[in-house]
């Protein structure tokens, strides 16, 4: 956990230093699900609770990536 949030205060610090646009940080709402994942697997240990993690998992995943190539292309088309 102490991984990721350090990838965030990175994120994060990027962003306010100019080296990626600003509306980036919008991937910052897709954290509370990426904590409840963590939460889930450090706890469960039968099959099917795991499975789903894992479905769960890809889908923040894919979330995750919208949120940043949406960032991206607002960003680009403002001229931000």
């Amino acid at each position: 956990m102490l991984r990721i949030v350090h990838r965030l205060e990175e994120w994060l610090i990027a962003a306010l230093l100019g080296a990626m646009p600003l509306l980036t940080l919008v991937v910052f709402l897709s954290a509370p699900r990426a904590f409840a994942e963590i939460r889930i697997l450090k706890r469960e240990t039968d099959g099917r609770k795991l499975n789903t993690a894992l479905q769960r998992s890809a889908q923040l995943h894919m979330e995750f990536g919208l949120l940043l190539v949406a960032a991206y292309l607002v960003s680009a088309l403002l001229g931000w």
